[in-house]
């Protein structure tokens, strides 16, 4: 699979490996120029495409943050659900403190 959504940056970030036997049954749906998010879709080994977000947040304090990527990501979950399954992995760094530690989507 040709390495798609090449991002260069100082810190942190995604890599992603695919076997090459699954490299027809998957493809690269939507990255995020600063590195922080890769959808893919694994679509022909499923009845309906099956949606990877693989994460990778900040930490709080970081020049890297991002400080609109779950809303970000809460806007394609809900574009991807509309085409199929989806599933969130990744390094959240989650900071729930004083907010709830999820996000309403609906």
């Amino acid at each position: 699979m040709t390495p798609q959504g090449v991002v260069r940056k100082h810190s942190g970030g995604i890599a992603v490996l695919v076997r090459e036997t699954w490299a027809n049954s998957i493809a690269v749906w939507k990255t995020v120029r600063d590195g922080t998010t890769i959808w893919l879709c694994l679509g022909n080994a499923f009845q309906r495409p099956l949606f990877l977000c693989i994460v990778y947040a900040t930490p709080q304090g970081s020049p890297y943050a991002n400080s609109s990527l779950f809303e970000h990501i809460c806007q394609k979950v809900g574009e991807a659900m509309s085409l199929g399954g989806v599933l969130l992995i990744g390094d959240f760094n989650a900071r729930t403190g004083t907010n709830t530690d999820f996000i309403d989507c609906g």
